[in-house]
């Protein structure tokens, strides 16, 4: 026999219905072929038989279950890395037994090409050696500053965290303003708040207008009591760092804030959708423990009905004190008479009576980010 052609690998996309597949290449025993069903190894007589092992022009297999749609079935030969063809000194040529060693020798070229081709490489002009470094949790790989080889991060900080502690240490500075500006009387609180609303919600326009992005931070000192308010803002203390909290009771009851939000002019569409970051501030943290906050709003006079009720819903959470978290943006939230220029009034509350909300404790809520366009 020869082998013909090159082909060691073949795939198939499911449909719900085709249980037999052409193997389109040379095998020696049904133990040959290794089938894969999206990445997971099949095993021979449970999930699948083949037949026509040993034709040169390939066999066929049968899955005892058909794929389904949007499954990927893969069809790789899998020979014996071995040499069993045994030569008698002095007997006659064994031509045939020969042909099938070096029918042998080629499928195990191929099957090793096929794996090459899924390997990362150097560029054939390259000349470095790439040797990989020990994986190190939460670090990343990088090019040596000679660019001869890999290395892993000096540290797992990334772009999106330095990004958040900027910000974090020009919050902290701006309350330490305020504060300041508290002490001294409470007409300079209100102006000072005031100034620092106008100041941060220009520096979000700007910053919106120079990166195009279409999301805005609100700190919760921002919000308004509701109809029934949870604890008044406090500043939250843990090594020097200080945030300002909003406890929201984990017991009893639904407690409520409102945001007055002039709505940006890269609002896109009728919708938006809402994502509250909170502060775990009590002894004992979320087990496996769901927490849902609820939010409804309207662009339309002061006093005018709310919309419909939209969840933000976080599952599954597990933290620990003083562990920083968000929980997830709302699905659509569709405010009547949402415009740009006018003025979002969104209603917050933590929804502690839905089946949901399972964490019986205090948590901290320290603002909101809102998607204009999502």
């Amino acid at each position: 026999m020869t082998v013909a052609n090159e082909t060691a690998r073949k795939e198939y996309d499911g449909n719900d219905s085709t249980t037999e597949f052409a193997i389109s290449f040379y095998f020696f025993v049904d133990g040959d072929i290794n089938v894969y069903l999206d990445e997971v190894l099949q095993t021979l007589t449970t999930h699948y038989t083949v037949a026509d092992a040993g034709e040169p022009s390939g066999g066929t297999l049968t899955m005892l279950t058909a794929p389904a749609t949007g499954e990927v079935l893969t069809i790789l030969r899998d020979v014996a890395l071995t040499q069993g063809t045994d030569y008698v000194e002095n007997s006659s040529f064994p031509a045939d037994s020969h042909e099938q060693a070096l029918d042998r020798l080629t499928m195990i070229v191929q099957q090793l090409q096929e794996e090459i081709d899924r390997a990362i490489i150097a560029s054939p002009e390259s000349q470095v050696t790439i040797t990989m470094p020990s994986p190190e949790a939460g670090k990343g790989l990088v090019w040596n500053s000679g660019g001869t080889d890999l290395e892993n991060t000096t540290d797992a900080l990334n772009d999106i965290v330095t990004d958040a502690e900027t910000a974090r240490t020009a919050a902290e500075l701006a309350q330490t303003n305020a504060e300041t500006a508290e002490t001294n009387a409470e007409t300079a609180e209100t102006n000072a708040e005031t100034a620092e609303t106008n100041a941060a919600a220009s520096a979000v326009i700007a910053a919106v207008s120079a990166d195009n992005v279409t999301q805005d931070w609100i700190p919760i000192e921002w919000a308004e009591d509701g109809a029934s308010p949870p604890d008044t803002t406090e500043a939250y203390t843990v090594s020097n760092q200080t945030v300002r909290v909003r406890k929201f009771r984990g017991d009893t009851g639904d407690q409520d804030v409102t945001f007055s939000i002039r709505v940006p002019p890269y609002i896109a569409g009728s919708t938006i959708k809402v994502r509250p970051h909170v502060i775990v501030t009590e002894g004992t943290g979320p087990s496996n423990e769901g927490v849902v906050t609820s939010f409804a709003g309207h662009c339309n006079a002061i006093g005018s009905a709310f919309g419909s009720v939209i969840l933000a819903t976080k599952t599954g959470w597990t933290a620990s004190q003083n562990d920083q978290d968000n929980l997830g943006w709302s699905a659509a939230i569709t405010p009547t008479g949402l415009t740009a220029g006018k003025i979002l009034m969104l209603k917050m509350f933590r929804d502690q009576d839905h089946g949901s909300d399972t964490y019986a404790q205090d948590l901290g809520y320290w603002g909101i980010d809102i998607d204009w366009a999502p």
